[in-house]
């Protein structure tokens, strides 16, 4: 639901100016709610080991370690991360793009997902990969409620750059957050921040049900790096850049820990087509941090 600054309601705003603090998120109701405007100010990031959107820690959070990564050195760390695809069954990219793990790289402090116009290896039975190449990583364990915060630069072309949590690891119940979805260089993308909650199928459903929503920034989503955050908990789910909540939703289905994705595919039935002049084309993540409520 987009909502106006100038026409919202009270309710709303306090909701906003609370979800503002990080760490408050719950104590006003939650509304299903998107930014319209820019970010106005933005916290300044002085403490590190904090979420941008709550410097004075007022969510008691804690660092999980576990699935943390600030991508140093110079080779992903695979005890924490698998790089698609894992196995022959696995999936192996959006068509007609390939997932290959020589395009995942750390290097720089950063982890790098490359996007390539190029030959796709033969394999035998592998059809609709022709002419592209992608890469995906997800992590081994399974996260559930938190904070989860991603410093990261998408790349320069109409692949997708994507951040998202998804496969509960249940038989009957399969869901999907999608923290953002860019084509940085889509002649109608280059500054829609898209968020989507999807649910694949529960017990007694298996028709998919997704709600949508996107942000129009003041610049191009390439341009440099940025703080994306994001907040889960059982009552509500908030959206963050640069410490700035851009939505708001309530928690209707998303109660199941899931795995954490970085990918890029090739979503030409919807960012367009890449130009391949500006292939080979990265995703640049500096780090990801998850915290979690000290209680």
């Amino acid at each position: 639901m987009r909502i106006n600054r100038g026409l919202v309601g009270l309710l709303v705003m306090m909701t906003a100016a609370c979800l503002s603090l990080g760490g408050m998120a719950l104590s006003a109701p939650m509304t299903n709610w998107t930014r319209d405007g820019d970010l106005g100010s933005t916290p300044k990031h002085v403490h590190q080991n904090l979420p941008l959107s709550d410097q004075g820690n007022q969510g008691h959070w804690v660092l999980d370690r576990d699935f943390s990564d600030e991508f140093e050195g110079t080779a992903l760390d695979t005890k924490r991360w698998h790089v698609l695809p894992t196995a022959a069954g696995d999936w192996k990219g959006r068509e007609p793009a390939l997932f290959l793990p020589s395009n995942v790289t750390v290097s720089d402090g950063m982890l790098h997902l490359a996007f390539r116009k190029g030959d796709v290896p033969e394999m035998a039975g592998l059809k609709g990969y022709e002419g592209y190449t992608s890469c995906a990583v997800k992590t081994y364990g399974r996260s559930g409620y938190g904070y989860y915060e991603a410093k990261a630069r998408p790349m320069r072309s109409a692949a997708s750059s994507a951040f998202w949590l998804t496969d509960t690891g249940l038989a009957d119940y399969g869901s999907e957050i999608d923290i953002f979805e860019v084509g940085a260089n889509s002649p109608d993308f280059k500054h829609k921040y898209n968020m989507t909650l999807h649910v694949w199928s529960t017990p007694q459903s298996k028709v998919h049900r997704g709600s949508g929503t996107e942000w129009i920034a003041p610049w191009n989503f390439a341009d440099e790096f940025h703080v994306y955050g994001f907040e889960w908990s059982k009552e509500g789910i908030t959206w963050y850049i640069d410490g700035v909540p851009v939505r708001t939703a309530i928690n209707t289905d998303w109660f199941y820990p899931m795995q954490i994705y970085f990918d890029s595919e090739a979503m030409f039935s919807w960012f367009g087509k890449v130009d391949d002049a500006d292939l080979p084309s990265v995703f640049d993540v500096e780090y990801l941090r998850v915290w979690r409520h000290k209680e």
